[in-house]
């Protein structure tokens, strides 16, 4: 639980000023905090998925 609410007030400020995010509930924004992962990229690298 701690964990949760410490990725939600790290996370979900950032979340609300992402425009296709602002007219989203709360609680959408809240599920979404929790299923975010790091990933780390370095200069250079391609960012795609097949």
């Amino acid at each position: 639980k701690l964990k949760a609410e410490i990725a939600i007030n790290v996370h979900l400020d950032t979340l609300k000023r992402v425009e296709i995010f602002q007219n989203t509930e709360a609680g959408f924004l809240c599920e979404l905090v929790l299923r975010l992962r790091p990933v780390l990229f370095s200069p250079g690298d391609y960012i795609c998925r097949k």
